[in-house]
């Protein structure tokens, strides 16, 4: 939603009908620039607020001490980087990073040789239906954990490889 939002207002600029609050929040033009601007104000003292607050906290996930990387991911840019220190020995080369879906192009070796895959990387495989991505456009979902039953894509949890490492040691 917040997508063709703001694809409208870039479109249409003062002639859409919305207006743009701040990160993902959008309000409409004909609410009047006095609440549009105390609304702004409003969620950017929250924010502040916020920041200052999750400054104090520092979380991380579970211990996986896998090479050299302590603790497991959050987030879908731990899963990257996480997938960066394992790929290799999963047999998948990375071509390719994009910011766009899906996220990244490799090569694997199958027995008619080394085969491009299409990755996409999310912190749970769930998010991957909820993200709207068709699956026709992607190989590989690469999470930390697979929660999505009846998957139509491969998935790599990578929660469970390290498992399954650290169990063997």
């Amino acid at each position: 939603m917040g997508a063709q939002l703001y694809t409208d207002i870039k479109n249409n600029a003062g002639k859409s009908e919305f207006v743009q609050l701040g990160k993902n929040r959008f309000g409409l033009r004909s609410w009047g620039m006095e609440v549009i601007e105390e609304e702004v104000l409003k969620k950017e003292k929250d924010e502040a607020k916020e920041v200052l607050m999750n400054r104090k906290r520092s979380i991380v996930g579970d211990p996986i001490n896998y090479k050299g990387l302590i603790f497991g991911p959050l987030n879908e840019n731990g899963v990257i980087f996480l997938f960066s220190k394992m790929h290799e020995s999963l047999g998948i080369f990375i071509e390719a990073i994009q910011p766009s879906y899906p996220d990244a192009k490799a090569r694997r070796k199958t027995h008619r040789g080394w085969e491009d895959v299409w990755i996409e990387f999310e912190y749970r495989s769930s998010s991957f239906k909820a993200h709207g991505h068709d699956p026709k456009e992607c190989d590989i979902i690469v999470c930390w954990e697979h929660d999505w039953k009846n998957c139509p894509l491969e998935v790599i949890e990578l929660k469970s490889i390290i498992s399954e490492r650290q169990t063997k040691n």
